[in-house]
């Protein structure tokens, strides 16, 4: 796996997306609190990010199964979720709590839905190679 290009390329890009997103859910509360928001809106803005990304990755998987697309759908997630970051870094102000809920909540569902994008496409792009390996 590690002499294939196109998997290292996923490896790198997959690991910083997910290393991202797991600082931001992981330090939401301390994100948000320099800008007058207190831990129930920590909590609203990760509720919404990991709730809208649950939905969206329910609804990429079925359209995964039926189009076997991963490489278009990774792309997409990822210039999506770039967007999303810049939008959320924009927005991040006072009083524009609803602003930010809706920055979130697209935040999650372009970036949770990468994992088992991203799994599926190393499967892929490494066959012959045994699937636990390239997982």
């Amino acid at each position: 796996c590690m002499t294939n290009r196109h998997f290292l390329v996923l490896f790198v890009a997959f690991g910083i997306g997910l290393g991202i997103f797991n600082a931001i859910a992981t330090l939401i509360e301390q994100i948000v609190a320099p800008f007058c928001y207190n831990e129930d809106d920590a909590s609203l803005f990760a509720g919404l990010m990991v709730g809208c990304g649950l939905l969206s990755a329910g609804a990429v998987g079925a359209y995964l199964d039926k189009t076997h697309r991963y490489h278009f759908v990774l792309k997409l997630l990822f210039s999506l979720a770039s967007v999303a970051f810049i939008a959320c870094s924009l927005v991040l102000r006072p009083d524009a709590s609803a602003g930010l809920s809706v920055t979130f909540a697209v935040l999650g569902a372009t970036v949770l839905p990468i994992l088992p994008t991203a799994l599926e496409a190393a499967v892929e792009c490494t066959h012959p190679v045994p699937e636990e390996y390239s997982s």
